[in-house]
């Protein structure tokens, strides 16, 4: 960044930090200029979007004006990034509070992300949970994402594709390499090879979940 509003210098500079790692640690940091991606000049965002899978940076300026003293070249190019590619099948999560700063921000209560090889599927409640013991699952059946809080489902979306394949481990309560930390206690966990009905959700809830 230039000394002054007019002489503003665009980038698309990408800075990541490992919150597992020390703050002041180099290795810690990671840095990537995305300004030549695909041969397109790419520079000028403010904040973006995040499905589960792909970042999308927000097209803002890229530039002053050659022919106007204090104005700035808009552009619209929207600059994709894929954080999964076929490294993740799926993500149950109790929460996913995120960054606020720019034209981002998490969802407060459960959400389900399924990978597949048409994109991915989301659901979500924006209601955080109360505090206590709840049972959280996600179900995909190659037609519909659907999410249920204590045997009751509160979000479906259309969706078809066919769940990517990883050899990657499940990891329970974190994220892959033990970021983001889940501050609670998971009580029992499992994965089906089917995709449960509405139906087997409840039924699961009602008869073989503890209460207390």
């Amino acid at each position: 960044v230039g000394p002054g509003p007019r002489d503003n210098r665009f980038h698309a500079l990408f800075l990541r930090y490992d919150v597992t790692r020390p703050f002041g640690d180099a290795d810690s940091w990671q840095a990537f200029d995305a300004s030549a991606t695909d041969g397109l000049h790419s520079v000028g965002y403010n904040g973006g979007a995040f499905d589960g899978r792909y970042f999308y940076a927000a097209p803002w300026q890229q530039g002053p004006k050659p022919d106007g003293e204090g104005g700035f070249v808009t552009h619209g190019i929207v600059l994709r990034c894929d954080t999964l590619g076929d490294d993740s099948a799926f993500s149950l999560r109790w929460c996913d509070l995120g960054h606020n700063g720019g034209l981002n921000a998490g969802i407060l209560g459960p959400s389900f992300l399924v990978n597949t090889d048409r994109g991915c599927a989301r659901v979500f409640s924006p209601r955080p949970l109360s505090a206590g013991r709840h049972h959280v699952v996600g179900t995909y059946d190659g037609q519909a994402a659907r999410l249920f809080i204590d045997g009751t489902m509160v979000a479906e979306r259309e969706h078809t594709g066919k769940i990517l394949k990883t050899d990657l481990p499940v990891s329970i309560g974190r994220i892959q390499d033990g970021a983001a930390h889940f501050r609670g206690r998971v009580l029992h966990w499992q994965v089906e090879p089917t995709a449960m009905n509405v139906h087997d959700v409840t039924h699961l809830y009602e008869t073989e979940i503890p209460h207390s």
